[in-house]
């Protein structure tokens, strides 16, 4: 649809070792919204690479800024994301974590 915004969400690895990306659509924000659109694109973007990467204290710094943002409709993924990052902040990581989640079979 015209205006919609399209986003990065998760990459799921399936049973097959394959691994696919998943997106969100944003179809109707707020007009003030709009004035820091680019922003919001640019440092959600930058969420996605930091959580890749495993710099959880950025993640957290991300996830603060963007909260609210997309008319909230982006919430309850960053809540789940921030979920992960205090597990993850636990955890030893394998050398080889992707940042994927696995899909059971």
């Amino acid at each position: 649809p015209p205006g919609a915004i399209v986003l990065e969400l998760d990459t799921m690895r399936l049973p097959n070792d394959q691994r696919v990306k998943t997106y969100c659509l944003v179809q109707a924000l707020p007009e003030p919204e709009y004035a820091v659109l680019d922003n919001n694109k640019h440092i959600h973007s930058t969420l996605i690479d930091q959580y890749h990467q495993q710099n959880w204290v950025g993640c957290k710094e991300l996830i603060r800024q963007l909260k609210g943002q997309w008319n909230c409709e982006l919430d309850s993924f960053y809540d789940v994301l921030l979920e992960r990052i205090t597990d993850y902040e636990q955890t030893e990581l394998p050398a080889d974590w992707d940042g994927s989640m696995p899909i059971a079979q």
